[in-house]
């Protein structure tokens, strides 16, 4: 085989990948446990797929729980991790349309992360706030009100979450703005905290800077919008029927195949009628990491997620998601 042939081989499999960084933001919420099973989106992208143009994702997310709240007539206590992987295909359509499926397989359980978040918290002189007190990797999911249990889970569970059917549109020729929508199907068990036993209806919008405008390496994007649900079967009295939420973040594109980031995600409260500031408090996370190219059609994702209005989400969130475009 001659070298040209060979050069000529590589550079089909690995074309140039251009100057502009990867253009999915963190593709995350809030992993909280009584959050998780309801509708909220991950703003996405503000460029749509080309016409028959495929995106498929496969995204893991541990998300570590531990707080313990009380009030005169209620009390929260989370002790354990949701592990939330998640497949996602998207696929584009003409005049800038967008269609697409969210299927994610939800287990609850102990957790691995415990020892791993005291010697982080250790080695930053940060505080255990109990935790180094209790036993490592146990499972203890309970909210308790006027005498009664409303939520207790003690044993694993695993099961297919509420599926989530997307859909998006390209608002004008030549812009970088998307309009977005999602439908939340109740296909999750609420009896197992795997889904909130209702349908939940978000629109949203996704925008970022132009190639022309972004300065060097860097860029930006932003969104928000509302999410609506109706009357769920976990905690129905407290839940909230309207949440408004928002992201924003900045890329950095480090080297040619790997871009670091940081995005701020927000979002008001889910639940009504409670002083505990897991249920009644708006969030605020911090997600931090990067993407490395490892070729221009598949990307890798890697994140760490931190709580910044404390309490309001889950103490440490690891991520790691694979993305492919065909």
């Amino acid at each position: 085989m001659s070298l040209r042939v060979v050069v000529c081989a590589v550079a089909l499999l690995y074309p140039a990948l251009g100057t502009t960084a990867p253009e999915l933001p963190f593709d995350t919420t809030n992993q909280g446990l009584l959050i998780q099973l309801h509708g909220l989106p991950a703003i996405g992208t503000a460029r749509p797929l080309a016409p028959a143009e495929l995106r498929a994702g496969l995204s893991y997310e541990a998300a570590n729980h531990f707080l313990a709240k009380s009030r005169a007539t209620e009390s929260l206590h989370l002790d354990g991790e949701t592990h939330r992987t998640t497949l996602k295909l998207v696929r584009g359509f003409s005049a800038g349309r967008e269609i697409g499926i969210e299927i994610p397989y939800v287990d609850h359980g102990g957790g691995f992360l415990d020892s791993f978040i005291e010697n982080w918290h250790d080695f930053f002189g940060l505080p255990q706030n109990g935790r180094d007190r209790m036993p490592h990797d146990q499972l203890l999911f309970n909210y308790r009100r006027d005498g009664v249990d409303r939520i207790r889970l003690t044993q694993p569970t695993a099961g297919v979450g509420d599926v989530r059917l997307t859909a998006g549109q390209l608002l004008g020729n030549g812009t970088d703005t998307m309009l977005r929508f999602s439908l939340k199907l109740p296909t999750g068990d609420d009896a197992e905290l795997l889904g909130s036993g209702t349908t939940d209806i978000a629109l949203w919008f996704s925008t970022r800077c132009r190639s022309e405008a972004c300065p060097g390496a860097w860029s930006w994007y932003g969104g928000g919008g509302l999410l609506w649900m109706d009357r769920g079967k976990v905690l129905p009295d407290l839940q909230r029927r309207l949440v408004g939420f928002g992201s924003a973040g900045l890329h950095w594109r480090a080297l040619e195949r790997v871009t670091l980031g940081v995005q701020l995600d927000t979002h008001t409260p889910f639940y009504d009628d409670s002083e505990l500031k897991p249920l009644s408090g708006a969030s605020v996370q911090l997600v931090m990491g990067g993407w490395w190219r490892m070729h221009p059609r598949h990307a890798l994702e890697i994140a760490v997620i931190e709580d910044v209005a404390v309490d309001t989400a889950p103490d440490v969130v690891i991520r790691i998601g694979l993305h492919s475009w065909f």
